[in-house]
Formats: structure tokens, C-alpha cells, sequence
């Protein structure tokens, strides 16, 4: 299965996996390709984090084409400290081919515009997501 990974930078990884691959070696694929290393990594998809590494794609929910974000863990004083959602939501913003990926890949038709108080995506008109 075709799975795309955004950053909080915009940058899109496309890997190629099957189903019942573990989530910790679909990470170890991806500090490949992103060069994040796979203790670094977060991993959302639908708003939720994923963290159990045993368990499969399958198994989470994420299918075919799925995009999923990735986010860097920052540490700072020994603990981790989440990054600016708003950041990522003006970057994707600011990039008119990212946007037309997302449009392209998901049910979710754009990301708010107004307000740091917005949620990052809006659901397809008859979607049904």
C-alpha cells in the first residue's frame, strides 16, 4: 500500500508498504527516507497519534493512499515539547502544490484560513467522513 508522510515543513515522503507491517518498522523506513530518526518521530493519522509500534497499518486503521503526518519530537530540558500546529497549518498554506495533494489524496477539502483557533482540516461536502 502507497502511504504519503507530511512534515511540519511541508516536505512530502511517499513509501511503499505492506499492510502488515509494523508501525516500528514503517518508522525505521521513514527515518530513511526522511533522515528523522524513528525516536524522533510522531506520527498522527486522523488526529490521533499512533504509538503502539507492534501493532500493524492494518490493524491502526490506515489504508491505501493514506496521508499521515509526521512530526519531530523536540526535547528541551528533558522532556518533549509539542510543536505549533498553527506553524504547519500557515506553511501548508503557503504551499499551493501541497494543498493540491491533500486535496487529491484524502476526503478533506482545505485547511481553515481564519484563526489559530480553526481546525487544521474541513471534511468533503457528502463525503461522508
Amino acid at each position: 500500500m502507497q502511504l504519503t508522510f507530511v512534515n511540519d515543513l511541508g516536505q512530502t515522503y511517499g513509501v511503499e508498504i505492506d499492510p502488515t507491517m509494523e508501525l516500528e518498522n514503517v518508522m525505521a523506513l521513514l527515518e530513511a527516507e526522511s533522515g528523522v530518526p524513528a525516536d524522533e518521530q510522531s506520527i498522527y493519522y486522523e488526529n490521533r497519534e499512533l504509538t503502539n509500534g507492534k501493532a500493524t497499518m492494518q490493524d491502526l486503521g490506515v489504508g491505501e493512499n493514506a496521508m499521515l503526518l509526521l512530526r519531530r519530537k523536540v526535547r528541551a530540558a528533558g522532556r518533549d515539547i509539542p510543536q505549533d500546529a498553527e506553524m504547519m497549518r500557515l506553511q501548508l498554506l503557503g504551499d499551493p502544490q501541497m494543498m493540491q495533494q491533500i486535496r487529491q489524496a484524502s476526503c478533506l477539502t482545505a485547511f481553515a484560513s481564519d484563526g489559530p483557533n480553526r481546525s487544521l482540516v474541513k471534511p468533503r461536502a457528502g463525503c461522508g467522513c
